[in-house]
């Protein structure tokens, strides 16, 4: 009797089955058999001790989803372990009263070896779900679990092997079963969201996997392969309105603040057609009016911003980015204490994720709660040494006049961020406001000569200006990134910089064209 190299069990024990999943094999078995085994039968499997996996008599109201194992290790297969676990947070995120760990919280746990009892303990979670994607040629081998974190038990197991064609209706499938296991009930229209197929293109839908895989690495150069592979999904099924959100949120990210490549407001009335185009289709996806409550802001549109966020949290309660969002809204239209509100929703739902405590951070800030801003802050890079988190930290010192420990923040991000425009920006400003102003001339003068080169925000042009004491230039270099939306121009009234210039008619007017009015 032949046994399975890697858990050395004998060819009758039915485990053996999922060691061939997992790639192993018997001697015995060749590879036509295996894939004979695999196609015509998807097999539930054994808890840890042997017994078949309970079902579950109450239903659990929170959840993990870690990242699918890329079992094949081939890089270029990586895009469909991280799309599948994105897509079916996505998916989750849609039922209401459940919580689901936002995507950037449960990546902190790729490639390690986990133990779901122990991430229930640290996320505060009751199930997390584990996954294994391999393919081979046209084939999709997929194993997933869902396990209770409460006490390690086996609430439901699969084991799949389809064909490419298949994957939409094996996401789909996957979905289903993770929220039937999870005992919830869901009414008529919840159940008919969840499996609502935003596309039956099999090729579309792998395209549109690969699109959000390079967005997610939040560069000037990956955007635009998302977009490539957004678009290429879009000429396979025009009708696919998760691939226009897709582009639009490359679009925004190409002229939003930290990449800025292209004029900001092309891009985002880009993203905003983009955006639209993709509600035509299906207004009740969430994740399009988020993207359109952002571009809404950054158009000067605020009712309407308002009104996206909403309906997208509406739709998805579990979208820590639309939360992130609303609350940056709240702060930006005066509502600090519902700022402080939701962003704290949003680090429920993503408190690994250092952009989320970044963000909580630099609200504080805002809301003038210094000290809890640089606790903030100095969490945040803790779990991740960013340089915009030692950027945003200088600038609460600069502001408490504490320059020395500004000045080292600021000096940490420039070289973090290979001398970003935006980290010599703020080390002009600091020399400004400090009195250095010899410092802040020399940088001031390299900015606007390298402006004409590339792109450099007008704002923080404006913003040296001011330090220096220069107003008429201050404003010309602020009325232009009024002009061409600038993505900082939203941060206007919260930005503690502008105090000394608040009272100013000048200033006044530009806030007024931004469409928001000045805090006290």
């Amino acid at each position: 009797m032949k046994r399975c190299p890697q858990c050395n069990r004998t060819e009758t024990d039915d485990a053996l089955i999922f060691c061939r999943l997992d790639g192993a094999r018997l001697s015995s078995v060749d590879n036509e058999s295996a894939t004979a085994i695999l196609s015509s039968e998807e097999v539930r499997p054994r808890t840890k001790t042997g017994s078949r996996p309970r079902r579950s008599t109450k239903c659990i109201d929170s959840i993990a989803v870690l990242p699918f194992e890329n079992a094949g290790n081939d890089v270029n297969t990586e895009y469909l372990s991280d799309g599948m676990t994105e897509i079916i947070i996505n998916n989750l995120s849609q039922v209401p009263k459940l919580k689901v760990m936002a995507r950037s919280t449960v990546f902190r746990y790729k490639g390690q070896q986990i133990d779901p009892e122990q991430v229930g303990r640290e996320l505060g979670v009751r199930a997390v779900a584990t996954g294994r994607v391999q393919q081979l040629a046209d084939r999709l081998t997929i194993g997933v679990e869902l396990v209770d974190a409460a006490d390690g038990s086996l609430l439901w197991g699969e084991r799949y092997s389809r064909k490419m064609d298949d994957i939409v209706a094996l996401q789909d499938e996957i979905g289903h079963q993770i929220t039937h296991n999870l005992r919830l009930r869901l009414s008529r229209s919840q159940k008919k969201r969840l499996t609502k197929l935003q596309t039956s293109n099999s090729k579309a839908y792998e395209l549109y996997l690969k699109g959000r895989f390079f967005w997610n690495k939040r560069t000037q150069e990956d955007a635009s392969r998302g977009i490539d592979y957004f678009q290429q999904a879009l000429s396979l099924d025009p009708n696919f309105a998760l691939a226009y959100a897709g582009v639009a949120d490359c679009q925004t990210l190409l002229g939003d603040v930290g990449i800025q490549a292209m004029p900001p407001k092309e891009a985002f009335l880009q993203g905003q057609q983009s955006a639209a185009r993709a509600l035509q289709l299906d207004d009740a996806l969430g994740e399009a009016h988020a993207t359109m409550g952002h571009i809404s802001m950054h158009l000067f549109a605020w009712s309407q911003a308002e009104k996206e966020f909403r309906r997208a949290l509406e739709l998805n309660p579990s979208n820590a980015q639309a939360s992130l969002w609303y609350a940056y809204y709240l702060a930006f239209t005066g509502r600090f204490n519902d700022s402080i509100a939701t962003i704290n929703i949003a680090l429920q739902l993503d408190p690994l994720s250092s952009p989320v405590t970044r963000s909580a951070a630099e609200l504080l800030y805002f809301a003038g709660r210094f000290d809890e801003s640089i606790d903030r802050f100095d969490e945040a890079i803790e779990m991740d040494s960013h340089y915009l988190g030692h950027l945003e930290l200088g600038r609460v010192y600069e502001h408490r006049k504490l320059y020395q420990r500004a000045f080292e923040e600021f000096r940490k991000a420039k070289e973090l961020s290979h001398d970003s425009t935006e980290s010599l920006a703020s080390l002009a400003h600091c020399h400004a406001v400090s009195g250095q102003t010899a410092d802040a001339e020399l940088l001031l003068r390299d900015l606007t000569r390298l402006s004409e080169q590339q792109y450099i925000s007008p704002y923080d042009l404006a913003l040296i200006h001011k330090g220096l004491g220069q107003r008429e230039e201050c404003y010309k270099w602020l009325n232009r990134a009024c002009e061409i939306h600038d993505g900082w121009m939203i941060y206007i009234t919260v930005d503690p910089r502008w105090q000394s210039v608040s009272k100013d008619a000048s200033f006044a007017e530009i806030v007024r064209r931004v469409g928001l009015t000045t805090h006290s």
